[in-house]
């Protein structure tokens, strides 16, 4: 059966990044030359070349004349990972070779770096790898294609099938506890670091009514979550056992609507389609500082979302 279309890649641009360095990479990775050829590229030509003993590309766009050379390479390296069909593009610690220029630099707040002895770093480059990357780790892929640019840039493309990890997840079922000390309770669980932390109504001994208290946490959270179930309730104990957990790549983005900037959470399921979520209190803040219903700035946030997705 044939695999499904790749949807997912991972960028190492640990020596820096270029705009011609994105081109190569695309086209190393598989995708077509004539794919590049966007409007004011009159034609496109590709040779292979090695550096370091690795087959990159090297891409020549031909442009029209009077274009700006910078913003129709960009235009060219969109329309590559379009072409690709790839939604989500994360990238490792991004490389600031001696000598990058400020511009450049600055335009990376937020991502995290090295400092490579030698490699390129051009703002154009920076820019771009900004409005398409999500700085963090590379997620889980079944890998298709490797593509190589110059200098020593990689892009690895496949299939993202999610992440596998372990948790603990602890339970206690409470009937004697009053239900105003449950929001508090959560808030210090989040704090100790819970992953989630859920109540579910149940039916206890001699017929009371209780809620089951669920919390889920990592190995390092477990001590403190323990403890504050055991001291924030009239719980004698807890139970607690290893989960298996499978998660999507998921990446969290501000965008711009008429109400503000609205982080929104977006996650690609097996299939390659994003589910779409609004931060709950930047839509609430939004709609207390604006006076517009809730669920019109959840409804613009979405749309935004949607927007930036092509971008």
């Amino acid at each position: 059966m044939r695999d499904p279309s790749p949807n997912a890649a991972h960028l190492d641009a640990s020596a820096g990044v270029s705009v011609p360095g994105l081109l190569g990479a695309l086209v190393s990775a598989g995708l077509a030359p004539s794919a590049l050829k966007v409007r004011s590229v009159v034609s496109v030509s590709a040779s292979s070349v090695r550096a370091d003993g690795v087959s990159a590309a090297r891409v020549n766009l031909k442009l029209a004349k009077g274009m700006d050379r910078d913003r129709v390479e960009s235009e060219a390296v969109r329309a590559g990972f379009r072409k690709l069909g790839i939604s989500l593009l994360s990238v490792g610690p991004v490389g600031v070779p001696p000598g990058a220029a400020p511009a450049a630099v600055a335009l990376l707040k937020g991502h995290e770096v090295c400092f490579p002895p030698s490699g390129t770093l051009t703002t154009a480059g920076a820019a771009l790898l900004v409005s398409l990357a999500t700085p963090g780790p590379a997620p889980a892929l079944k890998i298709s294609a490797v593509g190589h640019g110059l200098p020593f840039l990689r892009l690895v493309v496949g299939r993202a099938c999610g992440e596998a990890d372990q948790l603990w997840e602890l339970k206690t079922n409470l009937d004697d506890c009053s239900p105003q000390i449950f929001d508090h309770l959560g808030e210090r669980l989040f704090a100790a670091g819970a992953r989630d932390v859920a109540l579910a109504p149940l039916q206890m001994k001699k017929g009371r009514p209780g809620v089951c208290l669920e919390v889920l946490c990592d190995d390092a959270a477990l001590p403190s979550v323990e403890a504050l179930i055991l001291t924030e309730t009239p719980s004698l104990g807890v139970r607690r056992h290893r989960v298996d957990r499978r998660v999507l790549p998921r990446e969290i983005r501000p965008v711009r609507t008429r109400y503000g900037s609205i982080r929104v959470k977006r996650a690609l399921d097996p299939r390659g389609v994003w589910k779409s979520m609004p931060e709950h209190d930047d839509c609430r803040r939004a709609a207390a500082r604006t006076g517009a219903p809730l669920r019109e700035v959840m409804d613009a946030a979405l749309a935004a979302s949607e927007t930036s997705r092509g971008r």
